[in-house]
């Protein structure tokens, strides 16, 4: 997603300034395929403005930044970033299977770092069947197949 040497850049000052870290490790989060869903990961660093520098990354690719290259918008595509003063936000905008996997947020001021590593598994959702009367039920293949069998067999003690 291009921004790169910037973060290479970011990673060199932060190793030879004496800045404060602050790391967060194996967050789980399960989010719903299909549907929007978001990865959050509190942080303690003194955010104003736009003086600091974030993204996330997922297999050491870079998916969504913020603040790098000068750019005054965040870059994301299929994601939204958020900073603010107490967390750092991933929102996926459709989840989808092939979203699963390991996540690491990035945020740097002046003074201090922050990582945050989280493990994100999709899951199918749950649907309202009909007839189902407000009941929410998961939509599984012996549940759906179960009226067929029923007209099929005629099973008696079903009916």
């Amino acid at each position: 997603m291009g921004g790169l040497p910037s973060i290479i850049h970011v990673i060199l000052l932060t190793f030879i300034l004496e800045v404060n870290s602050e790391s967060i490790k194996d967050l789980k989060v399960t989010l719903i395929a299909g549907r929007p869903g978001s990865l959050k990961c509190p942080h303690s660093l003194k955010i104003t403005d736009k003086s600091y520098i974030a993204y996330w990354q997922k297999k050491a690719e870079t998916i969504c930044y913020e603040n790098l290259n000068e750019e005054p918008e965040p870059r994301c595509t299929g994601f939204q970033l958020h900073v603010d003063k107490e967390e750092i936000t991933l929102t996926v905008i459709e989840v989808k299977y092939s979203d699963s996997g390991n996540y690491t947020a990035y945020l740097y001021t002046k003074d201090n770092t922050f990582e945050c590593k989280v493990s994100l598994l999709v899951t199918q959702g749950s649907r309202m069947l009909p007839g189902s009367h407000g009941i929410c039920t998961t939509a599984g293949p012996f549940l759906l197949l179960l009226p067929l069998a029923v007209v099929i067999w005629n099973f008696p003690f079903l009916l």
